[in-house]
């Protein structure tokens, strides 16, 4: 039995109906019939049928109800809950991914083309996710039973799911060799260093078998690298010259399939095979050709290969550009790191120099401070006078001294010179310093430079015994104090005294002639005077200054011994002035002797009597020559490096002046710059969704943007300059002023004709240079809003534009404005037209942001670029600025910034 269509069910149940309703009604007119017949006849039978009336009314209505409850659930059974079934097992597919759990019931004849297209519909999503887990790359065998449109519509789209594959993996190859071709560009400063390691990646990359590198040199291409190739092959051609000369004078690549006879061939392990097609390709980099690449195959060259060979190509230029351009900055980095090192050599000698007159002068203040406590100390005497004992003891302490510094290990630094006087040994010869101490005194000087490290800056006290070099053992004074840990000494200070007379006096200094003796072998000129000048005593020192014995002055004046005039006069008021304060009295004199002029620090000691009547007067002669040339070599030094710290003031002033200037000047073409490039609010007016971003590398730069209104169109432009700076600010002045004038004077509206009338007129201006590199790129468009079109052209600049969703990156020309004469012949500005709608967004940028280097030393690249700003597409343009502004902070980190960077942005 075959399945019921929906209108037989509903005709089968409509009939039943109504058969039903039949029924009850002649049931209901028979019961009728027969109560009126009893009526009629008198009979009491009447009652019996009108009560069975009732009882058919109340049947009829619940017999009708039943009856349409019935058909009700019938009519359900058939049709509603099937069709509910088939409506659960789409949502459950559609909405949430789930397959009904067995088969879908057909209630009816209609519900098999919906089941039918369910189950289709099934086998669809199964295949579709199979494609999508790439566990699939063609149809199954269930698919020839599928509609014809079907299998055509999925034959296409894995075709183009193949084609993009295989698209993709071809990309991501050519992608890794030029990485690898710009990674080895940046470890080298030697081109043909790089060709080497560059060269056989290059070629793999292509696929060719063999290939060599002509860099252009002048007029004319010399061979400098071959992989493979025959050494018999020319290595020098002339521009023009041949198929490599004619692609340097062209710009142009060569695919060549159809070679001559006789034409080169490659040597391999099968013998010599002669190639089957031959590329050459020229490397253009920045607005110069800097080679030409002669490559074969031993097959023909495929698209890919072609396509392959354009991008590497256009990589390895770039990779040759940078490498010449670090081997340009090789001498002036040596150089630099040069004048660096001789410029911390330069300021560590100032700063040895410092430290030395650092150290003179701790030890000048060390030398004033001992002299400040010999004066204490000879004022304490003064105020002794009333016992002679104790003023010959204090005469005695002044006698001799000498300074020495130790290291930490009792090592001797420095001795004074004074030490020769001391002990009778030269400074070189107390390298062994404690050789000549008495073996009885050692342990207790060894114990007491122990507590001086135990200790820094106290003072301590030590008297031992010390072989003198003539062979006597005189006693010493050592006074010492730990500067170890100042920064300027960084030595153990020890100042040394002769006290064998006072020694010698304390044992005896009851006895007036040892003391006496003692005074005599002073190393000091002793003598003794009276009011009238005239000599009581002299010790024997005196014959060793003046070559005369002490005879020659006792009982003799200071008028007859032979002083000069000036020195009669000095000694006149010593002793009047001596006598009339009854204090201890301090000069400083220049005493002539057998040696020359010395030198002297003159004591006059008052000897006052019982009665308080000074009655005699003795003189200490204390010779301090040596201390005063130390100052006068301090004082020599002082002048010098005020000197120099003058000429150094004026170099810094000089330098300030000359920054200055500079500064004044490059603020100065900043206001101009400035004045120049319109405001963003202009812009705004034009385009109320936009955004610059105009980050200039220095105060000035050589990058801008400009935009203006021409026969109802708006012109927006952005120009990337050569340099940076002030150089880069003064091609900026001549790219606004190129601009005004083809825009607004001469009325010019195709880009292309823009560009064209900007690079004859850069080209005017610089006229009269050689060799000229500079230039500029420049990516500039016309928008007609009235008509919805975006013209473009560009030099070395691209346009981003935003397409109802689509992402679409138009190149400009390989070649900027102005720049190498030669490019001349081969630059073509070409216009390229886009229809747009309200909310496509459009892009303007100069390269600076895409090589911004960060913290890793890698480059932004344009990829990175371009995906950001797809993610951020959606947002207003303001928003976007900021993401680009804090995209570019993050990824610069602490690098500074290497080049202008202008990206304009509007949304149509």
């Amino acid at each position: 039995m075959g399945r019921w269509t929906i209108a037989e069910i509903l005709g089968a149940g409509i009939a039943l109906m109504v058969g039903g309703m039949g029924t009850i009604v002649l049931m209901g007119l028979w019961v009728i019939t027969q109560r009126d017949a009893a009526l009629v006849g008198g009979t009491q039978a009447w009652a019996t049928w009108d009560q069975a009336l009732v009882l058919w009314a109340y049947g009829a209505l619940v017999g009708l109800l039943g009856l349409a409850v019935a058909i009700g659930l019938w009519w359900w059974r058939r049709i509603g809950r099937g069709l509910l079934g088939i409506q659960e097992a789409w949502r459950g597919l559609l909405w949430e991914g789930r397959l009904p759990s067995g088969p879908l019931p057909i209630p009816f004849q209609e519900a098999e083309e919906p089941v039918r297209a369910f189950l289709l519909f099934q086998e669809v999503l199964a295949v579709w996710q199979e494609i999508g887990r790439g566990a699939r790359n063609s149809l199954p065998p269930q698919s020839t039973e599928w509609p014809p449109v079907l299998q055509e519509a999925f034959a296409q789209v894995l075709a183009q799911l193949t084609w993009h594959k295989e698209r993709h993996t071809f990309w991501h190859a050519i992608w890794q060799k030029g990485t690898e071709l710009l990674r080895l560009a940046q470890r080298e400063t030697d081109v043909v260093r790089y060709l080497e390691r560059a060269g056989p990646v290059f070629l793999q990359g292509i696929g060719a078998a063999m290939g060599a590198y002509y860099r252009l040199e002048g007029n004319h291409l010399r061979r400098i690298y071959h992989y493979a190739y025959p050494t018999e092959a020319p290595a020098l051609f002339q521009i023009g010259e041949g198929w490599i000369g004619q692609a340097a004078r062209e710009g142009q690549p060569l695919w060549l399939t159809e070679l001559p006879k006789g034409y080169v061939e490659a040597l391999s392990g099968l013998g010599r095979v002669k190639p089957q097609a031959v590329a050459v390709l020229p490397l253009i980099a920045g607005q110069s050709i800097h080679g030409v690449w002669d490559m074969a195959s031993f097959s023909e060259w495929e698209p890919a290969q072609q396509e392959a060979a354009q991008v590497l190509s256009a990589v390895f230029a770039v990779g040759v550009l940078l490498v010449e351009e670090a081997q340009k900055e090789a001498p002036y980095q040596e150089q630099l790191q040069r004048l660096q090192a001789e410029l911390a050599q330069k300021n560590t000698e100032i700063q040895a120099l410092a430290q030395q007159i650092a150290a003179l002068q701790d030890e000048r203040r060390l030398l004033t401070h001992t002299l400040a406590e010999k004066q204490a100390l000879l004022q304490q005497a003064e105020k002794r006078t009333a016992l002679e004992e104790l003023r010959w003891q204090l005469v005695v302490s002044h006698l001799t001294e000498a300074v020495l510094f130790f290291d930490a290990v009792g090592r001797p630094r420095y001795f004074s010179p004074s030490v020769t006087t001391l002990l009778g040994y030269l400074p070189h010869e107390l390298e062994v310093f404690f050789r000549y101490i008495d073996k009885a005194d050692i342990q207790e000087v060894r114990a007491f430079f122990a507590q001086l490290l135990r200790s820094p800056r106290e003072t301590f006290v030590l008297r031992f015994r010390y072989l003198h070099k003539q062979g006597h053992t005189v006693w010493l004074e050592a006074q010492a104090c730990n500067y170890l840990q100042d920064p300027a000494l960084q030595a153990i200070l020890v100042v040394l005294r002769d006290v064998s007379t006072q020694v010698e006096y304390e044992k005896q200094y009851r006895t007036r002639l040892k003391f006496q003796s003692l005074v005599e072998n002073s190393t000091d000129i002793i003598f003794r005077l009276d009011r009238a000048g005239t000599f009581l005593y002299a010790n024997p020192t005196i014959e060793r200054y003046t070559g005369y014995s002490p005879a020659h002055y006792i009982r003799n004046t200071i008028y007859s011994v032979g002083f000069s005039l000036e020195e009669v006069r000095f000694w006149e008021g010593f002793i009047q002035e001596v006598f009339e304060s009854m204090q201890v009295t301090s000069a400083e004199i220049d005493f002539p002797s057998i040696y020359g002029t010395r030198r002297m620090i003159v004591r006059g000691i008052p000897e006052v009597s019982l009665e308080g009547q000074v009655e005699t007067l003795v003189v200490l002669l204390q010779d301090i020559t040596e201390l005063r040339q130390v100052q006068q070599q301090l004082h020599q030094q002082n002048l010098r490096l005020e000197q120099a710290r003058m000429e150094l003031e004026r170099q810094k002033k000089e330098l300030e002046e000359r920054n200055r200037d500079i500064m004044e000047s490059i603020t100065y073409a900043r206001r101009i710059q400035a004045a120049l490039i319109p405001g963003e609010e202009g812009l705004r007016v034009l385009f109320p969704d936009s955004f610059v971003l105009h980050w200039l590398r220095d105060v000035v730069g050589g990058d801008f943007y400009w935009y203006g209104e021409c026969e109802g169109q708006i012109v927006v432009a952005v120009v990337d300059c050569t340099g940076h700076g002030v150089p880069g600010a003064f091609m900026t002045f001549l790219g606004y002023t190129l601009l005004e004038g083809a825009v607004r004077e001469r009325k010019l509206t195709d880009p292309a004709a823009i560009l064209y009338d900007m690079d004859g007129r850069l080209r005017e201006l610089l006229a009269g240079q050689e060799n000229v590199q500079d230039g500029m790129d420049v990516a500039l468009c016309v928008i007609d809003r009235t008509r919805q079109i975006v013209r473009f052209a560009g030099a070395h600049r691209p346009l981003l534009l935003q397409q109802e969703g689509r992402w679409l990156l138009v190149p400009g020309a390989p070649a900027g404005l102005g720049g190498a004469s030669w490019l001349e012949e081969v630059k073509t500005f070409t216009t390229h037209t886009f229809s747009y709608r309200p909310g496509d967004l459009l892009y303007l940028y100069t390269d600076g942001y895409l090589d911004q280097f960060g913290e890793g030393g890698k480059r932004y690249t344009h990829r990175r670029f371009r995906q950001q700003l797809a993610l951020w597409a959606s947002l207003p343009m303001a928003q976007q600025r900021e993401r680009l502004i804090e995209e570019l902070r993050t990824w610069m980190g602490d690098t500074p910034p290497t080049d202008d960077i202008t990206v304009l942005g509007l949304r149509l």
